[in-house]
């Protein structure tokens, strides 16, 4: 399945590059009547492969959360996380967005699922300590990798 995401992803940002070139190429035939329907045509694509990647990212957080059951448990963790919090977080979609932070050094996770295991890199705020930003490298896609930011209590 990861192939088919890291394969995906590839393939939509060379589709834009395309598109763009092809608009860019035909600029000199601006006489052509033909013209405005094929780059309303390559619009259309670029746009709606653009936003095939919001489906990707649902997709991979559907893939996370699906895994995630009552009797996940996180094996390996560092000091100071609530693993609790961010399993729950992350089953139930529980995601916060922020403005002008970012994250700090990544550090992985292990958790035991019913399949087997799986590993998440979680990184805390330069911000606000209590939240953590998670990333699932499964997939090697830079965004697509990014669950997106969980609320997780620290302990004092």
């Amino acid at each position: 399945m990861a192939a088919i995401f890291d394969a995906w992803a590839l393939a939509v940002f060379w589709i834009i590059a395309l598109c763009v070139f092809i608009v860019l190429v035909t600029i000199p035939f601006n006489h052509w009547k033909k013209r405005g329907i094929v780059v309303v045509a390559l619009f259309c694509i670029a746009v709606t492969s653009f936003l095939s990647l919001f489906l990707l990212e649902y997709l991979i957080k559907n893939e996370v959360s699906e895994l995630i059951n009552e009797n996940s448990f996180v094996i390996e963790s560092y000091e100071g996380f609530d693993n609790t919090m961010l399993l729950n977080a992350l089953k139930n979609k529980q995601y916060v967005s922020t403005h002008k932070t970012r994250p700090l050094e990544k550090r992985s996770i292990r958790v035991v699922v019913r399949s087997g295991e799986f590993e998440l890199q979680v990184a805390q705020d330069s911000k606000n300590p209590y939240l953590y930003w998670v990333y699932y490298p499964k997939y090697r896609y830079s965004r697509g990798n990014e669950l997106g930011k969980v609320r997780i209590k620290k302990y004092e």
